[in-house]
């Protein structure tokens, strides 16, 4: 109990504290965000094959330590569903995250953002998007004119 007592005060007088130090203000920072599929692994080019797993990779680093860092995502502009994973847990300056986004049915358009957290700040990146290939966007062939096979 008196355990419990002191880190209570210790978290109060924190609080009070009007000058915090800067590991309350500086954030995880993204170097570098790329997402391949198996097919492609030196980076994706749209559009990725129907049902294809596409990896995105992300080196972020923090002075303070990355804590956490995980992916969110919504396919076809719909910010109503967006899925997460669950996130990794690091306790480093520097981490490499990998994660997975289950293939897709055609013509989908799917946004993704990779969001990480130190002790104190959370921070994400820009959206990232890619096509599947297929659906409307796709050139269809005249059935007017002969083929060409």
């Amino acid at each position: 109990m008196k355990k419990l007592l002191f880190a209570a005060a210790v978290c109060l007088l924190a609080a009070c504290n009007e000058e915090l130090g800067p590991e309350y203000e500086t954030p995880p920072v993204f170097d570098e965000v790329t997402f391949t599929t198996a097919t492609q692994p030196d980076g994706v080019v749209d559009p990725v094959k129907v049902d294809e797993i596409v990896t995105v990779n992300a080196t972020v680093s923090c002075p303070y330590k990355v804590r956490q860092v995980w992916l969110a995502y919504f396919v076809d502009g719909d910010e109503s569903d967006v899925k997460t994973t669950n996130p990794y847990n690091y306790d480093a300056t520097t981490v490499t995250f990998k994660e997975r986004i289950p293939g897709q049915k055609a013509g989908a358009k799917v946004s993704f953002q990779v969001l990480a957290r130190s002790d104190y700040v959370f921070m994400w990146t820009q959206t990232y998007t890619y096509k599947v290939e297929g659906g409307e966007d796709e050139e269809k062939p005249n059935p007017d004119l002969p083929d060409e096979n």
